[in-house]
């Protein structure tokens, strides 16, 4: 599923940048008319003082500047317990 990582700490995320980086998501997402291949997700472990967001495959091939915005690096498969934030569901974009 996922093919990029970044993480924000627990104090970025409650100082707004965890909302900054979905808006921004979103943004481009709503731009390029909710592409079925591309998507943000992420989990937060309760043992660790941050949440992982996780972009999918097609992220990278429509909209490459977000990964340099967001820092994002290579990433193994996430474990199940992801959060879909932004992506096509049932053939309509989506936000949670």
């Amino acid at each position: 599923m996922a093919r990029s990582t970044f993480t924000l700490s627990s104090a970025q995320v409650a100082a707004g940048r965890g909302l900054q980086v979905m808006n921004t998501f979103e943004a481009e997402f709503m731009r390029l008319g909710g592409p079925e291949d591309m998507g943000m997700f992420n989990e937060q472990d309760p043992g660790h003082d941050f949440t992982a967001y996780y972009l999918s495959p097609g992220v990278e091939q429509r909209a490459p500047h977000l990964l340099r915005i967001f820092g994002a690096n290579d990433c193994a498969t996430p474990c199940d317990s992801v959060v879909i934030m932004v992506a096509v569901t049932d053939k309509k974009p989506s936000h949670y």
